[in-house]
């Protein structure tokens, strides 16, 4: 079964994963986690949650480091190929491991493109994991028929709206 989490960006998406993470501490998978510069975001990191590994994921426009190595762009964000390598292996790891669940922070905009997390998400869908993603709605019905996800459930946040 695949359950998204779904809401606008700064809803809580990411803090609600983390916190199903917590309760449960089962399966393995991670989380976004904006990072700022003088009160400026300049992007994000991706944190494993079951060890608290922390790499470099996506910068934008005017604060991407010297000795970057882009994988992919998505308007003024750069993701990096470390970034992306860690994540895909963070998955391939609970699909040989036989997880009972995985958490993954989150599809979207790049997945649509079959970039990003496209060919790691679709692996992780035809081994028998429950998944919890985080999606934004606007993205979620795309990446609903884009993966042919047959069951699924969607809730958001309960600071901004109820279980569907």
């Amino acid at each position: 079964m695949v359950y998204f989490i779904t809401g606008p960006i700064g809803s809580g998406k990411s803090a609600k994963l983390v916190s199903l993470y917590e309760s449960t501490r089962s399966g393995d998978g991670f989380y976004n986690i904006k990072r700022f510069t003088e009160g400026e975001m300049i992007g994000q990191d991706i944190v494993q949650l079951s060890t608290g590994k922390a790499v470099s994921f996506s910068r934008i426009d005017g604060a991407i480091p010297e000795g970057w190595d882009e994988e992919s762009r998505y308007g003024k964000y750069s993701f990096s190929q470390e970034g992306l390598s860690f994540t895909r292996g963070i998955l391939e790891e609970a699909i040989q491991k036989h997880a009972l669940r995985v958490f993954v922070d989150e599809l979207g905009p790049l997945e649509m493109q079959k970039k990003g997390l496209y060919h790691s998400f679709a692996r992780l869908l035809q081994a028998d994991i429950d998944i919890v993603s985080v999606c934004r709605d606007a993205c979620v019905k795309d990446i609903i028929a884009l993966f042919s996800i047959p069951e699924y459930k969607l809730f958001s946040p309960p600071r901004y709206s109820n279980p569907e």
